[in-house]
């Protein structure tokens, strides 16, 4: 009997990366979420914690300047073996290394190196106190280039809003034809969106504050105990750690900084989202073959298809549109675990957080990267945005036509109705023949010669223009009075 070959997959020292971290977003965010950041943004907390304990003679000197001397000494891979390998051993002791606790482990970690400081590592602290002021530490430092991604966004629409606000194309209601628009005011509508997102974040970041120190339940007991005699209070003593760290701590919280904030995180990303998924599936449609009224931007070596060389496909819209489609679910992750957490504190808050909270600041930063890309290289082509200006403009001569019909007495539901069923057999004739007869259906028609002539009907149609309203000069005021005074502020 053959003998079955078993599969075996060649062994990694990766067993799962995400392919998310590998393929998207910049270097810059990555960074931020680097376990290493978080770990050292632990330490910060840590020192912080020492140099205010010091204040109040509960840290000798030596020891505060031993956990500063070796902040940066860290080793990743130590500290998730302690957490997680059971079988972490020291190598001269033989003693287990596994804690089956990430603080714990870093504490362990830390101490072996600042051997001087080790005593007072995390002294009066629970794993929030490092956990909590650090994450929110990294969520602000997120938002910090977010809004910068967003704002280098609008400085790009700013320039095409400029550039196109007199150009006229076709507006679609429903995906079919309806009135004139311009290019540049379609593009301000995208910019506003962009911009609230702005505001938005602006207006609700100040909301997102941190735990601070206080110990398991939110009450600062271990603190009010170690502070005992010192003459320094847990609430100055929270001001110094805060001040150092840059942040600003909530007056009330539990074990860990209130997961509502997590929640108000995660909708500012996914309304980015939102905005730029809209912006990428409207760029998509006019990029379509039968449409091409538009280009994304493409390096030159960009292949669409391995069967097919001449394709161009919408890769930047596409790929944009793919990431955001998952930020509403992250959203409900983080609901769940704002409403879900028990009392003072669960662990139900714990490990969704761990993957969504970093991969939806991921998403949001690759999705403007994208944006701005099809933004940098977007290109409008006239010659189809002509020809279907051209084509539809018999259809939408016929608003103002029944207008000023009105003027000259006539009912407006009867004409309504009779430019429908005109309309109605014109397109069937385009679809068939490929001519278009409305023009003659509507100036043959009796019953509209009491009010005006076939020629005069005739002359309305040769003369008509195509009318946009007051989309330029909205266009204008957009600029003036919104988008540039916003990107002047955050640039000043």
């Amino acid at each position: 009997m053959k003998q079955e070959v078993k599969f075996q997959a060649p062994e990694s020292s990766h067993l799962h990366e995400s392919p998310l971290r590998r393929r998207y977003g910049s270097d810059e965010m990555k960074k931020i979420w680097d376990p290493q950041n978080l770990w050292l943004k632990v330490r910060d907390v840590w020192v912080a914690n020492a140099r205010a304990q010091k204040g109040a003679g509960l840290v000798r000197p030596a020891e505060l300047r031993d956990l500063i001397k070796h902040r940066s000494e860290i080793d990743i891979d130590d500290i998730e073996r302690r957490e997680m390998d059971r079988t972490y051993r020291d190598e001269v002791t033989g003693e287990s290394k596994y804690t089956g606790h990430d603080v714990i482990a870093a504490i362990a970690e830390f101490g072996e190196r600042a051997t001087v400081g080790s005593r007072i590592i995390h002294q009066g602290m629970t794993s929030e106190d490092a956990l909590s002021n650090a994450e929110m530490g990294l969520i602000h430092e997120s938002f910090d280039l977010l809004e910068r991604r967003i704002v280098d966004v609008l400085a790009r629409f700013a320039g095409h809003i400029d550039n196109y606000k007199d150009m006229v194309c076709m507006g679609y209601t429903h995906l079919q034809a309806a009135e004139p628009t311009t290019v540049g005011y379609r593009m301000a509508r995208y910019a506003q969106d962009f911009l609230n997102d702005l505001h938005l974040i602006q207006t609700v970041r100040p909301l997102l504050k941190t735990k601070g120190m206080k110990g398991t339940v939110g009450t600062s007991a271990s603190y009010s105990a170690l502070l005992e005699g010192t003459g320094l209070t847990v609430e100055d003593f929270e001001k110094q750690v805060m001040e150092e760290l840059g942040l600003e701590a909530v007056l009330i919280s539990a074990q860990t900084y209130p997961r509502k904030f997590t929640y108000l995180a995660m909708t500012m990303l996914a309304s980015v989202g939102q905005s730029a998924h809209q912006f990428a599936t409207d760029t998509k449609i006019l990029q379509f073959s039968d449409v091409n009224q538009a280009a994304e931007a493409r390096d030159k070596e960009d292949l669409g298809s391995s069967y097919m060389p001449w394709k161009k496909n919408p890769r930047h819209s596409e790929s944009t549109k793919s990431l955001t489609r998952g930020l509403p679910g992250k959203v409900s992750e983080a609901w769940h675990s704002a409403s879900e957490g028990t009392l003072e504190r669960g662990l139900e808050d714990s490990a969704g957080k761990r993957e969504y909270l970093s991969s939806a600041f991921i998403i949001a930063d690759e999705a403007l990267l994208r944006v701005g890309k099809i933004l940098d290289g977007f290109k409008v082509k006239e010659g189809p945005i002509k020809k279907s200006l051209d084509h539809y403009l018999p259809f939408f001569t016929l608003g103002g036509l029944m207008m000023e019909l009105q003027r000259r007495g006539a009912d407006r539901t009867a004409v309504h109705a009779l430019f429908a069923k005109h309309a109605l057999t014109a397109q069937d004739a385009i679809d068939f023949t490929g001519q278009n007869p409305l023009i003659e259906l509507v100036c043959t028609e009796t019953k509209l010669h009491n009010l005006m002539t076939e020629e005069e009907l005739r002359d309305y149609f040769g003369t008509f223009e195509p009318n946009v309203g007051n989309a330029p000069s909205q266009c204008t005021r957009f600029l003036k009075q919104e988008l540039l005074p916003a990107i002047q502020q955050y640039n000043k």
